[in-house]
């Protein structure tokens, strides 16, 4: 094999190892984004969520600017109201999960009770970012 012909291969399997690292790097890098990005922007999202709410009705029911004054205070107090019913069931389901838990502490063993603790966290952190959407 001449020197050129090497040079030529070493050239095409460093482009392919630089693009696999390049590749594995992007990808890990959008998915801390989406998991951990979410709970930075969770605030800002209730308020851009209730506002979006609020116009997607009006613009639903093709409200002229009158109705839509009358409309708002109906609105932002239904937004209340939901998001402390949301508040209240995300608190019972807890509430039931902290139950169970109790009532399989004497089952299970103190390992097996530890991984049911770390898959319950995986849970809470993970599933907050549905509620940004």
């Amino acid at each position: 094999m001449t020197s050129e012909r090497k040079k030529a291969i070493l050239i095409v399997i460093l482009t392919l190892l630089i693009g696999i690292i390049i590749g594995s790097l992007a990808t890990g890098m959008m998915a801390r984004q989406h998991y951990h990005g979410s709970r930075n922007e969770r605030s800002n999202n209730r308020s851009e969520n209730q506002m979006g709410f609020l116009k997607k009705i009006i613009k639903v029911t093709d409200a002229d600017k009158e109705q839509e004054i009358a409309m708002k205070p109906i609105l932002e107090r239904t937004i209340g109201l939901l998001d402390s019913l949301q508040e209240n069931s995300n608190q019972k389901v807890q509430e039931q999960m902290d139950a169970m838990l109790q009532k399989l502490e004497p089952i299970l063993r103190k390992d097996q009770l530890e991984k049911l603790k770390e898959f319950g966290d995986k849970i809470k952190s993970h599933g907050s970012h549905r509620n940004r959407k």
